[in-house]
């Protein structure tokens, strides 16, 4: 009797358990309303991104300027070390020889402080000369490269070399230049590599007597378009940013960054020092080359002038070096650089975090304030059209409020920055670090609430906001594990939904977007995105253009401490949701910041959707993961099918996930007949990014001969698909991509009224 009453007992626990845990899976619900839009029209360069001069962002081993040789003007480097003797990064190579290696004022670059005077005397045997050791080299690449020299009793010539190893001269591949007399003269060809090296070499060198200068060596892959790195270009390609800042960031400001070091011949820049960071600076990617990539790439450009060792007219002859016509002083030079066409770059933002002590420049809010006026009338003389930001500060409403009195009618948007939340204490759990960093948007919501509730009460309204920066700083010192994970992933989602829900007042958001691209430190030089990039390409390509009203019923949790610059928090949602809408194309976002998984049923209002649905899922086996080890995918967008859409449905929401889930709306009647009759619809290739094989699904509304091909990045054709006449229908073809590397490819559907091209990505 006792052992029946016992068992009774456990299945009443049982089912109660089950009860529980049941009804926290299903408390959750998501409500849209497909008829209804809130707010203004979502602008896509809330999509944004940031780049400049700092790590690896433009320059260096890994930055978007293909440039493999670092202080190619061969500067006189002591005047940032202060040490005579030390002369990196390039090396001397004395082999067999007496050599005497000096800097000299006699040099091909008038704008630099100095070349470098090679002397061999008695000479014996082996190479004498000047190298550069920590060169990446790929086998799949072949290098332009020149140098300018000259010479004086070098009848044997001078050889450029490609090393696997300088200690015993490890050969890769080496041209060699002759005739050299006393005239600075560009020497050049290509160089090919045979294998992976991270430490690689390049050596200019004679074997005699005899004195050469050196003077603007250059290494660039012919793989880089324009310049740039190729891996930037297939990133952009899958980010899409809709507006780039440039060229800082902390370095606008600076002695380095005064916009005439960057334009004009490339061989000709002046290098200077960043008094920043306290480092050479040398502005390669100047405005001609910033613009050009954005017109290569379909940016808008936003330009940061220079405030803190700048002047009001400095930026004012940039808008008109930028926007001016032929016949005016700037915009002649720019025709001169061979830049007939005004650029018309319509953001413009005068300094950057002018707030903080640490920025060159800085000054009390007044006083900013006033000279931010001086920039803004010289710089509208110029162009009386171009949209000026103010340095706001998001943390300090006295500063932003005392700037908004002072400078609100003259701006037309207040920047503000973001960064969280840079702490650097050790004594948080995972876990704690991790909740800490998803509820960072409340934090932020909270602070920009403020910051629009001043920009009413001051300027009524008439100011919109730019959030012209916005970082993640934890994990970048002790503790990286948490720095590009999936953490970040669930955090940048949460950011975009905000910026979706505060469209109308927020127009620009730049995300630190080069910063998302990480780089293996192995012998095998491969480029691979973080989990917060997959985020990225998710919003800017799988959103609408309109709000809808969703209402989120969801479980919540409290930070019951501070952590860093996110305070004390209660009741953040788990589920945190942004619906958009395109056309008849309806996109939920939904972020699950539980670590566990949350069910929610989903509920269509105003209007129904087809049942077959596309699901687009970022996440990893747990909040940590990263894409660090090879095969570098770990943590990606994941795309599937759903069939089980309709008025109601349910959806299980991973863990520390985001996921984006698109429906299409019904068209019924009149509606439904247009559709069918001018019906021509590509649609996304399936899975994308793919490992081996890809659907291309398309539709046409009558009969008509239909052409399908895949192009590479070059805009050489890889493979045609289809060339034949079809019936009005839906069709679906896949294309085999065994045979091809890593990389971005472009399918195009052409019929005889219609064309349109899609990306994929192939991930091997």
């Amino acid at each position: 009797m006792k052992s029946k009453r016992i068992s009774r007992y456990i299945f009443i626990i049982l089912i109660l358990f089950v009860s529980y845990q049941n009804y926290s899976q299903t408390t959750a619900s998501i409500s849209v309303d497909i008829s209804t839009t809130i707010g203004y029209t979502i602008n896509p360069l809330i999509y944004g991104g940031f780049i400049e001069f700092l790590w690896d962002g433009i320059d260096n081993k890994y930055g978007l300027w293909a440039q493999e040789i670092k202080f190619r003007g061969l500067e006189d480097w002591t005047l940032v070390t202060k040490n005579p003797a030390d002369t990196l990064p390039y090396f001397r190579i004395p082999s067999g020889s007496n050599l005497t290696w000096s800097i000299d004022t006699s040099r091909f670059n008038q704008s630099d402080s100095c070349s470098r005077k090679i002397q061999v005397t008695n000479y014996i045997s082996g190479h004498a000369g000047i190298g550069q050791s920590d060169i990446i080299l790929n086998p799949s690449e072949t290098y332009d490269i020149y140098a300018y020299l000259k010479g004086s009793g070098i009848s044997k010539g001078i050889t450029i070399w490609l090393l696997e190893s300088v200690k015993d001269w490890k050969v890769i591949d080496s041209i060699s230049f002759k005739g050299i007399d006393n005239t600075w003269k560009k020497y050049g060809g290509t160089l090919k590599a045979n294998t992976y090296l991270h430490y690689g070499a390049i050596a200019i060198t004679i074997q005699q007597d005899g004195i050469f200068w050196i003077d603007e060596i250059s290494m660039m892959p012919q793989s880089a378009i324009n310049g740039v790195r190729k891996e930037y270009i297939d990133m952009i390609n899958i980010l899409k940013p809709k507006i780039m800042r440039y060229p800082g960031g902390c370095f606008a400001d600076g002695q380095a960054s005064h916009w005439q070091n960057g334009v004009g011949s490339i061989d000709q820049r002046a290098t200077r020092i960043d008094n920043h960071w306290n480092y050479y600076q040398r502005m390669d990617f100047g405005t001609d080359e910033f613009i050009k990539y954005c017109k290569t790439m379909n940016i808008e450009p936003q330009i940061t002038v220079n405030f803190g060792s700048g002047t009001p007219e400095e930026a004012a002859n940039w808008v008109e070096y930028a926007n001016g016509n032929i016949n005016t002083t700037f915009g002649k030079l720019r025709s001169d650089n061979e830049n007939p066409q005004s650029y018309n770059i319509k953001y413009w933002e005068v300094g950057n975090e002018q707030y903080g002590g640490w920025e060159i420049g800085h000054r009390p809010a007044r006083e900013y304030a006033e000279r931010f006026n001086e920039y803004v009338d010289k710089m509208r003389e110029k162009d009386p059209s171009i949209k000026i930001m103010a340095d706001g500060d998001l943390d300090n409403l006295n500063w932003t409020n005392t700037l908004l009195t002072i400078s609100g009618s003259k701006m037309d948007y207040l920047s503000i920055h973001f960064a969280t939340p840079y702490d650097e204490q050790s004594f948080q759990t995972d876990t704690e670090v991790y909740y800490a960093v998803a509820a960072a948007s409340e934090y932020f919501k909270t602070r920009f609430n403020l910051v629009v509730n001043s920009i009413d009460s001051i300027t009524a309204g008439n100011v919109k906001i730019v959030l012209s920066e916005w970082w993640n700083e934890f994990g970048d010192s002790y503790n990286s594990q948490h720095g590009s994970s999936q953490e970040i992933a669930v955090h940048v989602a949460s950011m975009l939904n905000l910026f979706q829900q505060k469209s109308g007042v927020l127009d620009i958001a730049n995300r630190s977007t080069f910063v998302e691209i990480l780089k293996t430190y192995n012998p095998q030089f491969k480029f691979f995105l973080a989990p917060s990039s997959y985020v990225l390409s998710l919003y800017s390509n799988y959103s609408g253009n309109a709000l809808l009203k969703t209402d989120v019923n969801s479980p919540t949790y409290s930070m019951q401490r501070s952590f860093g610059n996110i305070p004390q928090i209660s009741s953040i949602p788990y589920l945190d949701v942004s619906t958009t809408k395109m056309n008849n194309k309806i996109y939920i976002n939904v972020v699950n910041r539980s670590l566990e998984d949350i069910t929610s049923t989903i509920n269509i209002n105003g209007g129904e959707v087809e049942s077959n649905g596309i699901i687009r899922t970022i996440n990893g086996t747990n909040f940590l993961s990263n894409n660090f080890e090879s095969p570098h995918n770990n943590v990606t967008l994941v795309t599937s099918q759903t069939n089980n859409a309709g008025k109601s449905f349910i959806y299980n929401f991973p863990a520390h996930s985001v996921t984006g889930i698109e429906l299409t709306e019904k068209t019924t009647g009149i509606e439904n007949d247009y559709m069918n009759e001018h019906c021509f619809l590509l649609l996304n290739a399936y899975p994308n990014p793919f490992n081996a094989a890809a659907n291309i699904g398309f539709t046409i509304s009558k009969q008509d001969f239909v052409t399908l091909k895949v192009y590479d990045m070059l805009g050489r054709e890889i493979e045609t698909i289809l060339e034949k006449e079809l019936q009005p229908g839906d069709y679906s073809f896949v294309f085999n991509a065994k045979n091809l590397s890593s990389g971005i490819y472009f399918y195009r559907l052409i019929t005889s009224a219609n064309a349109q091209t899609k990306m994929m990505m192939l991930l091997k």
